[in-house]
């Protein structure tokens, strides 16, 4: 169970990024994710990032010359209903000549001390690589499903009165909803306005509600109309769909129906556990592929977002829960004084504290599973069976299931 990993290279420098550092930040950039964006959309990335300013950056600097960088932006998230602060982890990027001396090992290193001294007890990311992130601690927290299906297999029910937002009011009313529904889920993230901003502005981009009966909106679809055979045929890229009642989720579904004359495929990435695919009239893709004989491809299944616990005590008064009882928590951590952190979680009420060990029920893992644990992803029978945990009797495995049991953790946005 236990992670190893080299420690902080000693000649290296970590600081807090610059404005003398854009040339050089933009010059690493364009090497570690080389795509079509130009140098200064690239500038802008560190200038005018939606989540942060170029002061969240750290750069590593060795012999006075910027080698790395990352950004750990200040966000948040609910897990488990509760808001918990936590460190969005993007743009880790490491110049050619330096790679494979411990460069981004020491970046991360240097994020989780300044994490720690946020008070932002966990980290989010995703990872260009999983292996080397689950390395440093970081364990896999989500699982996304990509269909494409006609949108006849939607669900047929009536649309009702649904009508795209185009009035300020409107818009204002969205937002309400997504943080009405972000406040009871499990890893939707807290939005400041300039995301906003990047989500609804591009061109093309429609927006269609579900208005409750109170005035305000119950639901809502962010999407895109998309041809990917120059105007011959049309399909629906969904990029949001939010709904804060089965009245309204439904509703949207049968909007989606309601495209099929028009509309050849609808394009949707969803919680890999969504049951959604379920209730399909046809759940089948545009091409033959299937598994085994006769088992039709519905989508892809893809790895999402990874989550290091930084503060175990933190994290774990943090987050709600769903059960009472007493738990201690040992985990491996190389990041930690001593290799190893340990600390007697007490729920009572849907809340939980946190005091020193305590001896009584133990669970013992590593830092990378136990966050897999803590966003409800994986079971913590199933982490023993696995050979990835280890408890003292499977009673207390049974009730570490129960305390961390939760919906999906399935954040909507990328970063």
């Amino acid at each position: 169970m236990e992670l190893r990993h080299s420690p902080p290279a000693a000649d290296l420098k970590i600081r807090t990024a610059r404005e003398d550092d854009l040339d050089r930040l933009v010059s690493i950039h364009a090497a570690a994710f080389p795509d079509a964006r130009s140098r200064d959309a690239r500038r802008r990335n560190f200038t005018e990032n939606v989540r942060g300013a170029l002061g969240d950056a750290l750069v590593a600097e060795r012999l006075g010359s910027v080698v790395g960088h990352a950004f750990a932006f200040r966000m948040a998230t609910w897990i488990a209903g509760s808001q918990v602060q936590l460190g969005g982890i993007a743009s880790v990027g490491v110049a050619p000549e330096a790679r494979g001396t411990g460069v981004a090992r020491t970046l991360m290193y240097a994020i989780s001390e300044e994490l720690r001294a946020r008070a932002a007890p966990v980290a989010l990311l995703y990872p260009f690589r999983h292996r080397f992130y689950r390395r440093l601690g970081y364990g896999l927290v989500c699982e996304m499903r990509r269909l494409r299906v006609a949108p006849s297999a939607f669900p047929a029910a009536t649309p009702g009165a649904m009508r795209n937002a185009s009035r300020a009011e409107d818009i204002a009313a969205v937002k309400r909803c997504y943080q009405r529904t972000a406040e009871k889920s499990n890893g939707m993230l807290a939005r400041r306005e300039p995301v906003w901003r990047a989500a609804l502005a591009p061109e093309g981009r429609q927006l269609t509600i579900v208005p409750a009966r109170t005035g305000e909106v119950e639901g809502y679809l962010l999407y895109m109309y998309v041809s990917p055979t120059e105007g011959l045929t049309q399909e629906i890229e969904i990029l949001e769909l939010v709904a804060e009642t089965d009245r309204a989720r439904l509703a949207l579904y049968g909007f989606l129906n309601a495209q099929r004359d028009q509309v050849a495929y609808v394009r949707y990435v969803v919680d890999a556990h969504d049951p959604i695919v379920a209730v399909l009239d046809e759940p089948r893709g545009p091409y033959a592929d299937a598994i085994r004989a006769l088992v039709p491809v519905v989508g892809e299944v893809g790895a999402g977002p990874m989550l290091r616990i930084i503060d175990l005590p933190g994290a774990l008064c943090a987050r709600g829960y769903g059960h009472d009882g007493v738990l201690t928590i040992r985990a491996t951590d190389s990041y930690a004084p001593g290799g190893s952190m340990a600390c007697t979680l007490r729920v009572r009420g849907g809340r939980g504290t946190a005091e020193p060990d305590r001896g009584g029920a133990q669970l013992a893992t590593d830092v990378a599973t136990l966050a897999q644990i803590y966003t409800g992803y994986l079971r913590a029978t199933d982490a023993v069976r696995l050979g990835r945990a280890r408890a003292d009797t499977w009673e207390t495995a049974r009730l570490a299931d129960a305390m961390f049991a939760t919906g999906s953790f399935f954040p909507l946005d990328v970063f």
